[in-house]
């Protein structure tokens, strides 16, 4: 996974053993807030990832699977969602703002309310 020997160097670490390991450091740490904000996740498989209470302003999301991922209570603000996968994703309460979503179906997505002001652009016939 990327940006070694930065803020983001231990969390990658987790993220390398994989969603279980990440989602079991998770539930020991419950009120942690974690910091991912810029981080680079492309193209990464974190179906199922816990990341609720987590920053990820400007992080960049491009051809990422998050199927049933959690985001609750996380920022996901000047953001740009590309061709991921979001399918029973939850965003309920989430802060966001300037989100932009481009080729991302968001039709079993739980808590749209995220997305009230973002761009959504689509070559799909429904994303809503």
């Amino acid at each position: 996974m990327g940006q070694r020997g930065s803020k983001y160097e231990f969390y990658f670490n987790l993220l390398d053993q994989g969603v279980p390991a990440w989602n079991a450091w998770r539930e020991g740490h419950p009120d942690k807030i974690i910091d991912l904000s810029g981080a680079n996740l492309n193209y990464l498989d974190l179906s199922k990832v816990n990341f609720s209470k987590v920053n990820l302003d400007n992080a960049r999301f491009h051809g990422t699977n998050f199927r049933d991922a959690d985001f609750q209570l996380s920022s996901l603000r000047f953001v740009n969602i590309y061709r991921c996968t979001l399918d029973g994703a939850n965003f309920y309460g989430v802060k966001s703002s300037f989100v932009t979503i481009v080729d991302t179906a968001l039709v079993t997505v739980q808590g749209k309310e995220f997305l009230n002001g973002a761009l959504c652009r689509s070559s799909r016939s429904s994303m809503l």
